[in-house]
């Protein structure tokens, strides 16, 4: 006995099943063929869902990354360090979450570049 699919539904049955025990679909003769046309089923529609994106957190990604290329920038690398950190937050609470945190982890590592570089420009204005 061999299992083939139901040209309805997909499920596996016996090729010698005269229908599907699945969705009731007619086999002809206990063979799979066109089925017969039944009036009384609605047609079937399948949906399919498309994986949905976290723009969010890419967007915190790609502004973490640019915050750690213009972190020595005083007030540009601080403001897309800010965004960056707080858009990688907010996807951090959604799905995928890969990009969100580690756009988290480079906002961490940014802010980090950003005390060093601030810290540096205090000091050289301090000493004059």
């Amino acid at each position: 006995m061999a299992l083939v699919a139901c040209p309805e539904c997909g499920a596996m049955v016996s090729d010698k099943a005269s229908c599907c025990t699945k969705c009731g679909c007619p086999l002809q003769g206990g063979r799979l063929g066109q089925p017969e046309q039944r009036r009384d089923a609605p047609e079937r529609v399948v949906m399919v869902e498309q994986p949905k994106g976290n723009g969010v957190g890419v967007a915190g990604f790609v502004l973490s990354v640019l915050a750690l290329l213009f972190s020595w920038a005083p007030v540009a690398g601080w403001l897309i360090w800010l965004l960056g950190f707080i858009l990688s937050l907010v996807g951090m609470f959604r799905r995928p979450r890969g990009l969100a945190v580690a756009g988290f982890i480079l906002s961490i590592i940014g802010i980090l570049l950003i005390c060093i570089f601030f810290g540096a420009i205090v000091s050289l204005a301090m000493s004059d």
